[in-house]
């Protein structure tokens, strides 16, 4: 059943990279894509209450791991207004693109004032994850 846990505990991911230690030392928020044979396991950083919580993501031949970090992490961060985007999930629209579902603050305080946000996420040529919120991306073509 859902509810009963089977087989032993496996950890996957834990704070190691600059970025998810700015604001307390924290991997959250999993989420998992398969994208041509490989399971792209997507998580939050940082601390959830400040500007500079985001996320990220490592790769892996198996659900379980072991799982490599992205060198281009964080993929939607801080940056234009935008304040600690995080703790998201990814749903396919009507047309197939897929489209990530996660909040980000109004503020750079560090605070909960919080509001939820949809943006498009793809993977380039090289398989890479982009989204509007990442560094140096064009919008993909509709």
């Amino acid at each position: 059943d859902p509810l009963t846990p089977a087989g032993e505990p496996c950890e996957v991911l834990r704070p190691t990279a600059p970025w998810e230690k700015r604001d307390g030392h924290v991997t959250e928020g999993p989420w998992m894509l398969k994208h041509r044979g490989s399971y792209y396991l997507m998580y939050s950083g940082s601390g959830a209450m400040g500007a500079d919580y985001a996320i990220g993501y490592a790769t892996a031949a198996s659900p379980l791991g072991p799982f490599a970090r992205y060198d281009g992490n964080p993929i939607a961060q801080r940056g234009d207004g935008i304040f600690g985007p995080g703790h998201h999930c990814t749903v396919p629209g009507p047309d197939g693109r897929l489209w990530m579902i996660y909040h980000q603050k109004n503020t750079a305080k560090t605070d909960w004032d919080r509001f939820l946000a949809m943006d498009p996420l793809w993977f380039d040529e090289a398989g890479v994850i982009q989204t509007r919120l990442s560094r140096g991306t064009a919008q993909p073509a509709p």
